[in-house]
Order: structure tokens, then sequence, then C-alpha cells
């Protein structure tokens, strides 16, 4: 499918080849139950896409060739340098196959040229470009670490099948005190897990594969630092799932809106949070660990918030932004947002190996010298 999306004239093609992949997709996260799913649910709407677009994709990108402005971020949006000719090549071909498969916000393509790209702070020279990637990868390994290993000092993370955030025998100040730093540092946790396994990727690919460090451009802007809802999840969180949920969510939404007198705009809002919902609780369902409301609660909760935040700049003219924005966000990200974190770590979230005890420096070094100061902590929050 990746290979035909990129020749003209394949759209029928497409559409008659397209139950082969989807039904692998569905058999891996259905039939064989692949750990984890994610990535038979990507690929059977990567599919869906490339089967319902009538035209071919274009490339408007070439991170291959050397820019006179090698000193800027990533330019995506601009024109297009000299490319390699299309279609002359089998090889060519096959590795547009690949990279069209591989590729998650479209960088290159004309599907994602709309995408939000963080501005790079790391230089674009090769070995300093390693260099820094490597030193994030160190530090986001060090701070999973650190959250990992502090989630295991609390009795409701020490068994498989996980706990709740909320400690009932806690006094209620206590207990959302608690809850409070679990919900963050699971935030955080979630994030930088993204972010490394990014690292990860990025480094290998340049290093490894000899690409351009123009073709690994951040995937964060700066998520908790934004001054409204619509800021944190366009701009400040990872775009790399968006077009999984404008095709699973957004799409169909836009045509009900359309259809129902909502209007486009407003369907594919609440269409896309529908998506990213089912898609985030789905492989809990696919691992046999139930389907819990809480989760999908949260998007759809979000998708209201942000239309509100819509509503408050047609009536006023302003968008939400500043201090009030950013407080805004911090008190539907945090205070009323828990439940979906309760509802991950209920299901073993947080009692999941998520760096293995004999490689975890936190856990071999550092906590068993502050044991006589981390042990009344934890018996305080604990009891």
């Amino acid at each position: 499918m990746a290979y035909l999306v990129r020749k003209p004239e394949t759209h029928l093609f497409r559409l008659l080849f397209v139950p082969i992949p989807i039904y692998c997709c569905l058999l891996g996260a259905f039939g064989y139950v692949w750990e984890p799913p994610f990535f038979c649910l990507v690929g059977t709407f990567k599919a869906v896409d490339f089967a319902i677009r009538p035209d071919a994709m274009k490339r408007v990108v070439n991170f291959d060739h050397k820019s006179k402005d090698s000193h800027k971020p990533t330019d995506v949006g601009s024109p297009p340098e000299k490319e390699e000719p299309e279609g002359t090549s089998f090889i060519y071909d096959i590795r547009e196959g690949f990279n069209v498969m591989f590729s998650l916000r479209g960088l290159e393509y004309d599907w994602g040229q709309d995408v939000k790209v963080p501005r790079e702070t790391r230089s674009l020279e090769r070995t300093a470009f390693l260099r820094a990637t490597f030193r994030n990868l160190v530090y986001g390994f060090l701070i999973i670490d650190f959250i990992d290993s502090a989630w295991k000092l609390f009795p409701p993370f020490q068994n498989e099948t996980g706990g709740s955030i909320f400690v009932a025998s806690l006094p209620w100040q206590t207990r959302y005190i608690l809850s409070s730093v679990l919900h963050y540092s699971s935030g955080i946790m979630l994030g930088q897990l993204f972010q490394t396994f990014y690292d990860f990727f990025t480094f290998a690919g340049v290093l490894v594969l000899r690409q351009s460090p123009k073709v690994w451009p951040p995937i964060f802007d700066r998520p908790f630092q934004q001054g409204s809802l619509i800021n944190f999840w366009a701009i400040g969180w990872h775009q790399i799932l968006r077009r999984t949920f404008f095709v699973c969510g957004g799409l169909p939404g836009q045509w009900i809106g359309k259809n129902i007198g909502l209007g486009g705009g407003t369907g594919l809002l609440f269409g896309t949070f529908f998506g990213s919902a089912l898609y985030h609780e789905m492989p809990f369902y696919l691992l046999r660990l139930g389907f819990d409301w809480r989760a999908p609660a949260f998007f759809m909760q979000h998708a209201c918030c942000i239309f509100l935040e819509r509503v408050w700049k047609k009536v006023t003219g302003q968008r939400v932004a500043g201090w009030p924005g950013f407080l805004w966000a911090l008190f539907v990200m945090g205070a009323l947002s828990q439940n979906i974190y309760n509802s991950w770590h209920l299901r073993g979230f947080g009692s999941s190996v998520i760096i293995p005890q004999a490689i975890s420096p936190m856990r071999r070094l550092i906590f068993p010298v502050l044991s006589h100061l981390l042990t009344p902590l934890i018996h305080y929050f604990s009891h």
C-alpha cells in the first residue's frame, strides 16, 4: 500500500487491495495479541488512509540533499530542493515505500505540511547532533528510571496487577497531594518514554543509516509550558499519531458534523479526540485488561474544553493565552484529569517493568543509600 500510494492512477487498485493489510494488522492485534498492539492499530489506519486517498502522495521536501541554510531548523514547508527523479529506479521506489510506511508525521510529504514542527535547538552538524542526542538519551533514561523506581516504593505499585493512585486510608488532603504527584509524574513519564524512544531511533538513524539530522526534528515543544489546551495538543505535545486520529475519528467526525449542522470543524475536533480515546483504550482491551470508560472520558473532556476555548475566542476576539491560559490548562490537565492515569495504574502501568532492576542505577545505587530518608516518607503516604 505504501508503495502504491506514491504511484499515480492506483486508487482503484488500492481500494481493492486494502482488505489484505487491514486483515493482517487486525489479526496481529486481535488474534495473536502482539504486545503492544499499538503498532497493529497504527498499521490498520495507515492502510485505510492510503486506500481512500484519491491521488498519489507527493513528496514536497527532500531531507537527503544539503541545504544552503544548514544552520536553520528543519525547513518543513519550504520549497523542495532538487529531488531524485521519481519512477526512474525500482530501488528508489521501494525505498520510498518503506519511507512512507514508517513516516508518522509526514514531514516530507504533502499530507504532513500543516504539522507544527518544534524549532531545532541542536546543531545540525552530524557529530554535534549525535553528541546532543546521546546526551538527551542518557538524561531521558535517568528520568524514566527515577520515576519508575520511585513508583515501586509505594505498596499499590509493588504487585503485578497495579493499584489506585488514590489511597483510601489517607486523609483527603494527603490523598490528593499524593494522587497529584503520581498523576503529574505519570504525564512526565509518558512524555519521556516517547522522547527517549525517539532519541534512540534518531541516534541510530543518523549514526547507522547515515540519515540527515533534518530527518529527525524534535517531537515536543515545551508541552507543560503552553498557555492553552489548544497549544498543548497542537504544538506542545507530539504529533506522531496525529494522522492516525484524523483517519480513525476526525474525518468521519468532520463528515458527520457537516451533515447534522454542527460544522465540519466541530465534527473534526470531537471526532479526532474520539479516535484518540479509542486508540488509547483499545490496547488494554486487547491485552485482556477490560474496558474502562475513564480514559475515553478524559479525551472527550479535553475536546469539550478546547471547544470552550474556541467559543471564548469567538466571543471575546482573543485567544486563551498567557498566565490565565497556563493556569486553565494546568487545572484541566491536573485537577480534572486524574482519572485517566488512575485507570491505567489500576491495570498495571505503574507496576509494570519499565526499567529492569538489573540495569537501574536508582534501585541499585541511589535509593539504597537514601533508604533511611525514604522509608519514613513512604510509610507516611501509604498508611
